[in-house]
């Protein structure tokens, strides 16, 4: 549903965690007690040469996206099959800009007494499509923090110079922008289709 918040991932994570009350538990039972941390990362220090020879990326930059799971490093490809994937930065850059979207913090989206940003197109054929991102908050360490109140959606993107971070979506009541944060930190994935663009 639109005001869900999913499973957190570390960037590169295809197996996802859950909430369970103040721990966090894998969502194919195969951890419990997960923490969001540096060691727990395997993405976390590789730069993007690395990356790639690592099998994370693909020659696009971005994470590998395959119906193998075996060589498939997409969360949402992972969880929902073909043709869904994670968006990319050059994507979610879209959702940014004023010529291609509007954006407005939402309390109480639809009387869940969820939270987020209700993202509405601007363009030709997109003036009727919106997408509702709750604000999930994010895993960092063994604690849920800012759930309600701010949310980062993870690309598929890496940063390009920084071997500690990847792109990713942050917005809270005031802002709504592109960052680049360490890819240890547990956030949100919202699944596209199709072929990235």
């Amino acid at each position: 549903k639109p005001e869900e918040y999913g499973w957190y991932f570390w960037w590169g994570d295809t197996v996802g965690y859950k909430r369970n009350k103040t721990k966090w538990d894998a969502v194919d039972g195969s951890v419990t007690r997960f923490d969001f941390d540096r060691q727990n990362c395997p993405t976390f220090d590789k730069d993007v040469d690395a990356l790639k020879k690592g099998g994370w990326t693909d020659d696009s930059g971005n994470l590998v996206v395959s119906d193998d799971a075996a060589k498939n490093h997409d969360a949402a490809r992972a969880h929902l099959g073909a043709p869904w994937r994670m968006m990319t930065d050059a994507e979610l850059q879209k959702l940014i800009k004023s010529q291609y979207c509007t954006s407005v913090w939402t309390n109480n989206y639809n009387n869940t007494g969820i939270n987020g940003r209700l993202v509405k197109g601007n363009t030709e054929g997109y003036k009727d499509k919106s997408i509702f991102l709750p604000a999930a908050g994010y895993g960092n360490s063994g604690n849920l923090g800012g759930d309600g109140s701010y949310g980062f959606y993870w690309s598929s993107t890496p940063h390009s110079f920084n071997p500690l971070g990847a792109q990713n979506l942050y917005f809270n009541q005031y802002s709504f922008f592109g960052n680049s944060n360490r890819r240890y930190h547990g956030y949100v994935v919202r699944p596209v289709r199709g072929f990235a663009k």
